[in-house]
């Protein structure tokens, strides 16, 4: 991965990077800086405050984020989570939280699906379906 040192400044990001690998290194930097707990629920006001802390343009960055899957999202958009680990994270002493952060780790990164249908079990207790 790329060294995203050098796109911040002060803890914010100075200017998104035009290579992709570039950016997708960033926006996971990004995504373990604001959202620092696995699965952890977060309102959408919340994540923004978050990320207007780190970027200008926190409403394009949250897109971003769920966009390259590194952020999940309830189907209202009314709370959000991280569900895969990045090599930003640290790693976690107990081996129970190697077995929990693995939760989601797949391509899509989504949590396992309801057996009983198609719909994926969200954080907060709700669903949604995947688009």
């Amino acid at each position: 991965m790329p060294d995203v040192g050098r796109y911040f400044r002060d803890g914010r990001l100075t200017a998104m990077p035009r290579r992709w690998r570039d950016r997708v290194a960033v926006a996971r930097y990004v995504a373990s800086s604001v959202l620092p707990e696995l699965l952890e629920p977060i309102g959408e006001r919340e994540l923004t405050r978050r990320l207007a802390a780190v970027v200008d343009d926190p409403v394009a960055m949250r897109r971003a984020l769920v966009d390259l899957g590194l952020v999940q999202r309830a189907r209202d958009g009314s709370v959000y989570w991280r569900g895969e680990r990045t090599e930003h994270d640290d790693t976690p002493e107990d081996p129970r939280d190697v077995a929990r952060s693995d939760v989601g780790h797949s391509a899509g990164t989504h949590l396992p699906a309801d057996p009983h249908g198609d719909e994926r079990h969200t954080p907060h207790g709700g669903f949604h379906t995947e688009r």
